[in-house]
């Protein structure tokens, strides 16, 4: 396991008890087809420029499509010493393993 990644199943209980800020990194039109609740959209070309919206008391866990753009962004908060995770198979993993309800793209 990639300690960079945080599974589906271990982010469930996470967002039920509200305990991390999750953020959406990809583009608006995919954010229209599906999204997991509550999340800020900050698509990845935007997040240094809008870093200071990110939650500075919770763990912050990215997601995008498969998780690619998520790690990415995970590496650009690294380089600002800013801990986060990214949520690993992005929200094609998760539409399979806790909301069937989520279209694939």
């Amino acid at each position: 396991m990639n300690i960079l990644e945080i599974t589906p199943d271990e982010l469930q209980p996470l967002l039920e008890k509200g305990s991390v800020c999750l953020v959406d990194v990809r583009e608006p039109w995919e954010v229209e087809m599906c999204s997991i609740e509550p999340s800020l959209k900050i698509p990845l070309g935007q997040l240094p420029d809008r870093a200071s919206e990110l939650a500075e008391t919770l763990p912050l866990i990215f997601y995008c499509h498969h998780g690619v753009r998520s790690l990415k962004a995970v590496q650009i908060l690294a380089s600002a010493d800013i801990p986060a995770k990214s949520l690993k198979g992005g929200i094609g993993l998760w539409s399979e393993v806790i909301d069937p309800t989520c279209p694939k793209y």
